[in-house]
Formats: C-alpha cells, structure tokens, sequence
C-alpha cells in the first residue's frame, strides 16, 4: 500500500485518505483494491473535487451574468476553460493552415 501512495506523488497518506473518504463511505473496501482501480478511483475522485471548485466559482459569477454585468458563460464551458481542455494542441502550422482555409487564402 505505502507503494501507491509513493506513486500518486502529489497527494500524502493523510491527503489522500481525506479524498477518498469525502467521497467513498467504504476505506476498507478502497484500502483492498488492486492498484490500477485504486489509481482510477483516485483519478475520479480528485476530478470531482476540482469540477466542484470550479461550480462553486462559476456560482459567484452567476449573479452578474443574470444582471448582464457579465456575458453568460454555460457551466461546461466554464469547466473547460479552466481545465484547459478546450486548448488545441495540434501544431501551429496545422492551426494557421486550417485558418487560411477558412478565410479562402493559401498563404500569409
């Protein structure tokens, strides 16, 4: 056990367990998985975690977007704005290509 938690690096033994239990009921169940569910019940765990802050920001902002002070932004966007899932890692030169398409141009 002291092994995975060596491996999940970012989290210590009390950390984690705090983790798990605000969102599992069961630590003896959890503590007897085998490594690559626990990961994954980590994984799931510490993603929940993070899209909660990031509802409970999104909800401060509410106000201002329902007076129009703030242009309204969905809440799954939000989410992906601050995870940064919605960045385009393909290379530039493919991003700058498909732009010029766009636009009906070859080059710059």
């Amino acid at each position: 056990m002291e092994e995975f938690f060596w491996a999940c690096g970012r989290f210590d033994e009390i950390g984690l367990k705090d983790l798990l239990l605000r969102n599992y009921s069961d630590m003896d169940y959890i503590l007897k998985m085998q490594g690559a569910d626990l990961i994954r019940l980590v994984k799931t765990a510490k993603g929940r975690e993070e899209e909660e802050k990031f509802r409970q920001q999104w909800l401060t902002l509410f106000p201002y977007m329902n007076m129009k002070i703030l242009e309204f932004i969905p809440l799954s966007s939000y989410i992906e704005n601050c995870t940064g899932k919605n960045i385009d890692t393909r290379p530039a030169q493919v991003v700058i290509q498909e732009i010029l398409e766009l636009h009906g141009m070859k080059e710059l």
